[in-house]
C-alpha cells in the first residue's frame, strides 16, 4: 500500500474492500515481514503493508488503483 493511498490509516472495515469491491483480505504482511492472517476489520492499514487478497482480475485492478499501484 503506497503512502498516498486512501487506504492508509483506515481500518479494513472502514476501507470497505469487501463491501464495495468484493475483495477478501486473507492476510497482511507488514514492512518488517510480520504477517497477520485473517486480519480483523479493525486492522489499521499502514504505509507499505502488503495485502494478500482474493478477488477477480477486475476487482484486483480496482484495488491496485486504490492502493496507489498501477
Amino acid at each position: 500500500v503506497h503512502a498516498s493511498s486512501a487506504l492508509v490509516a483506515k481500518s479494513l472495515g472502514e476501507s470497505r474492500l469487501h463491501d464495495d469491491l468484493g475483495i477478501n483480505v486473507l492476510a497482511v504482511v507488514a514492512p518488517g515481514g510480520a504477517m497477520v492472517t485473517t486480519p480483523p476489520s479493525t486492522y489499521l492499514v499502514r504505509n507499505d503493508d502488503r495485502l494478500i487478497v482474493l478477488g477477480t482480475n477486475e476487482q484486483l485492478a480496482r484495488l491496485a488503483a486504490m492502493a496507489g499501484h498501477t
